[in-house]
């Protein structure tokens, strides 16, 4: 709200009379809309918002009436990391709207952000989260507008609370119920903040639509944890770079000093189609419970996604010209040799692995492309015979990196073509924006865990692939 609104406001409550039946105590703040101020009532001491009369009719008498009655059904409902919802309404005596909250007394996260220690990045984060997903799976409420400006964050960096619930809207509306904006399309939140399809109204109003925003506004929130920097911060003026840079640019996150499956993580939150988000992201991925990467099978466990993915409906998109099909190959050929240099540099010199030799080919699309290691017989350390893993790596987004990739092994060195390669089964080993570092942890588990139930097949077995280990060839 402009300044003179504001200190009209000011002059006529602080110290002077009451709103609600809350006494008003200081002046703490002022918004766009709204003035903040500390307020007592039977001895309990609040942070109480009064809203700009002036703003409160231009936007329609029943907007931000409605609005308060949604945060006021979050009255006595609990979450450790959410505001607490005191009271609200319109006061008998002045008029004025008003909503009740619990006082906090910390900054919020966007103006320590260079502060933070990067070991609280998941706790931080876990909080938040847990917050959102209390509001959204919980109450049936989406918040709309997460941001490091809408999160109190305490002095030690412990404790997280999601703040601002003027723009939480139900999952559902029915045809006859007004929006808590007043108008079902219109934008609201913050445009930096939220994901192109919420942004330019490209999809559907529904739970999974305002799951996927939420967990795109929480990685934008990671995004400024790991950079510490805003979102798009470079893209900022003028306005119109901004507002181009949501629906195309792709957020650069990472950082040598923040654990590979938080980069990860907000980088597959980040991705600007949803139905890649929901397919790479779940609530759990947020739990700071969650073990953080480590070689081995911790790692193999956090780390892949076991479900059956439909034929990309994208893949069309970069089929058609030559040049995007140059692209997409060179991208394929890409990970093929970072996987293949992770994974050889692991293997040299291990005087108990066996001698590698890999080969790389193009699959049947320029979106698919296969690594094949052979790992040869050395009966001295316990391999009476050869062994082959394949990895098939498909790229289904070019622009974000978004990968999917898949094993299978073979006792033996079945020779394998390249037209062959399509017809032999894979089992899911990973899924989300390509890493070579994580992608290699990933498979590092699945080269041990097929020598290891190799070095025990003491007959040949017969080179024929079998999705993922070879178990069932003994």
């Amino acid at each position: 709200m402009d300044s003179i609104a504001a200190k009209r406001l000011i002059h006529e409550l602080v110290g002077k009379g009451d709103v609600g039946g809350w006494k008003i105590v200081k002046h703490r703040g002022s918004g766009k809309s709204a003035v903040v101020f500390d307020a007592v009532h039977d001895g309990a001491l609040a942070a109480l918002k009064v809203f700009d009369p002036d703003l409160v009719e231009k936007s329609g008498k029943g907007v931000q009436p409605e609005r308060i009655r949604r945060e006021l059904t979050l009255r006595g409902k609990s979450h450790p990391n959410l505001i607490k919802i005191l009271d609200g309404g319109e006061c008998t005596r002045t008029g004025y709207l008003f909503i009740v909250m619990e006082l906090l007394d910390a900054p919020n996260l966007a103006s320590v952000i260079d502060a933070v220690p990067r070991d609280r990045i998941r706790l931080i984060i876990s909080q938040v989260a847990s917050a959102a997903k209390f509001l959204l799976e919980d109450m049936g409420l989406v918040h709309r507008d997460i941001k490091t400006d809408n999160i109190a964050i305490t002095p030690d960096f412990n404790k997280a609370t999601l703040l601002d619930l003027g723009v939480i809207r139900p999952l559902t509306l029915t045809d006859g119920e007004p929006s808590s904006d007043g108008e079902r399309r219109s934008f609201v939140g913050t445009l930096r903040y939220s994901s192109p399809e919420y942004a330019f109204r490209r999809g559907k109003e529904d739970p999974e639509a305002w799951r996927a925003l939420t967990f795109y506004q929480l990685g934008g929130v990671l995004h400024d944890l790991i950079m510490r920097k805003r979102l798009f911060e470079e893209f900022s003026d003028p306005y119109t770079r901004l507002v181009k840079a949501v629906d195309i640019e792709i957020p650069i996150v990472n950082s040598p000093e923040v654990p590979d499956d938080i980069v990860l993580l907000a980088r597959n939150c980040l991705l600007k189609r949803p139905d890649l988000r929901l397919r790479f992201v779940k609530w759990s991925d947020f739990d700071h419970r969650q073990p953080v990467i480590t070689a081995g099978v911790t790692a193999k466990e956090h780390l892949r996604r076991r479900f059956a993915i439909a034929q990309d409906s994208g893949a069309a998109d970069v089929e058609g010209t030559e040049r995007s099909d140059r692209l997409l190959r060179n991208t394929v050929q890409t990970m093929q040799c970072a996987l293949r240099n992770e994974i050889v540099s692991e293997c040299a010199g291990r005087d108990f692995l066996p001698r590698v030799e890999s080969q790389e080919f193009q699959g049947s699309s320029s979106a698919v492309g296969y690594l094949l290691l052979t790992f040869q017989a050395a009966p001295a350390i316990g391999f009476s015979q050869a062994l082959s893993i394949l990895f098939k790596i498909e790229v289904l987004e070019q622009p974000s990196n978004v990968v999917q990739i898949g094993y299978a092994a073979a006792a033996g060195a079945p020779g394998l073509r390249s037209e062959e390669a399509a017809d032999v089964k894979v089992e899911a080993l990973f899924s989300g924006v390509f890493q070579a570092q994580v992608v290699k942890t990933t498979a590092m588990d699945v080269v041990y865990q097929t020598l290891d139930t190799m070095q025990q097949v003491s007959t040949a077995t017969g080179a024929r692939w079998l999705a993922g280990s070879i178990k069932e060839a003994k």
